[in-house]
């Protein structure tokens, strides 16, 4: 028993499911290419650096409303006899960020002025260096494809749910 509201129905939803599958897709195309561009043919040198100074940065939400708080984290290091100052904690971020101040506020309780610490310098671009140069904060990114994943997936055990009950009724 077919009524073509029903088929509207599954071909919106099948629509839904295909518009954000492209759009995860292509993001991670996007993404992949960019970060192999800057970072994956990068191997990283370790050099002394000395923490110049640390602030915590405030970006606005946008129409959501409140704040994003992240360390700024300013350092100086020197490869190959020239000086160099950055700010850049990994290749995914310049810093992470939260909703809770707190959490700036413990990234900089972790690296106080002054304190030498390790940076690690790209030696075909030395202006360019991080202070973790692992993925470590890939999974925020991950985290919302992943979120358009889910969208697209639950969206098609819907159909499947709603088209098999309304075939046993």
């Amino acid at each position: 028993m077919t009524i073509p509201q029903e088929n509207s129905i599954f071909i919106y939803s099948l629509y839904v499911c295909i518009f954000f599958g492209c759009i995860t897709f292509v993001c991670l195309l996007i993404d992949g290419y960019l970060k192999n561009k800057k970072y994956k043919k990068v191997t990283w040198q370790r050099t002394d650096a000395i923490v110049q100074k640390t602030d915590i940065e405030m970006r606005s939400r946008g129409r959501v409303g409140g704040f994003n708080y992240g360390p700024v984290i300013t350092y100086s290091y020197a490869y190959e006899g020239r000086n160099y100052v950055s700010s850049t904690l990994s290749p995914e971020l310049t810093f992470p960020f939260s909703g809770d101040s707190g959490y700036a506020k413990k990234w900089i309780e972790l690296f106080p002025p002054h304190t030498k610490i390790a940076a690690y310098v790209d030696p075909k671009n030395p202006s360019n260096a991080v202070l973790f140069p692992d993925y470590r904060h890939r999974w925020l990114y991950d985290s919302f494809l992943y979120a358009l994943a889910m969208v697209g997936f639950f969206n098609l055990i819907f159909l499947v749910l709603f088209f098999s009950l309304l075939g046993s009724v």
